[in-house]
């Protein structure tokens, strides 16, 4: 059954990534009145697509698909495999940190993806 306060707060995180979610093609989240929100990813061109569908099951849970969205592609548009900490710094605070700020309820949302993404991609020190 769909929580309707949960659903409003859901509400509220999409309109701050609307701007987002209009110019990345690849996403599409949609309401069900039986299922809630619906996070769809489509991959791929022509007729050679797959897709994945995630029923949101949270506030929570929606600030983290999109936080590890926007990281995971900000990474993948950087043409070095790592970098160096004071550019995953100022990745930080000039990509993500305007979400944040908005979005209180989401930090923890963010220190998960900057864990699982950023910092695998810091460079070591040899």
């Amino acid at each position: 059954m769909i929580k309707n306060m949960d659903i409003a707060k859901q509400t509220i995180i999409l309109e701050h990534f609307s701007d987002y979610l209009k110019q990345n093609r690849n996403i599409e989240i949609l309401f069900s009145e039986k299922f809630g929100y619906i996070y769809i990813t489509l991959w791929g061109t022509g007729r050679m697509h797959s897709y994945d569908a995630i029923q949101i099951e949270s506030a929570e849970h929606l600030c983290d698909i999109l936080m590890d969205m926007l990281v995971f592609e900000y990474m993948s548009k950087m043409e070095q495999h790592c970098m160096v900490e004071e550019e995953a710094r100022a990745f930080y605070y000039e990509v993500i940190t305007p979400y944040v700020l908005q979005l209180p309820n989401c930090q923890e949302s963010l220190k998960r993806s900057y864990a699982k993404i950023v910092i695998p991609l810091i460079c070591k020190n040899n």
